[in-house]
């Protein structure tokens, strides 16, 4: 496999990482408002909107990446490979893997 079709795939394996992450927010919005939100503080809510916000916020910062909008020169091969490589082993330690 190519560096090029590697990158496509990384592309679409993201984007399916993001829709199934979205769509379980939108499925589970109402409990989540349910017995998160509106119960009152506790050390659970804290760990709870923490692991589930920064799945979220690494998402976004991984399909920035990957799409090449964190890189300073498109022309750097080499220098977005250590990004790629920086950025999914950053959605994988997020993710406990």
């Amino acid at each position: 496999m190519d560096a090029l079709s590697l990158a496509e795939s990384v592309k679409y394996i993201t984007a399916a990482g993001v829709t199934i992450t979205y769509w379980d927010h939108f499925l589970t919005i109402g409990d989540e408002l349910k017995y998160i939100w509106k119960r009152p503080f506790a050390e659970v809510k804290v760990l709870y909107i923490v692991c589930r916000y920064t799945q979220t916020a690494t998402f976004i910062f991984i399909s920035f990446g990957i799409n090449g909008l964190l890189r300073a020169e498109s022309d750097d091969l080499q220098g977005n490979r250590s990004r790629l490589r920086l950025i999914l082993a950053l959605g994988v330690h997020d993710r406990g893997l």
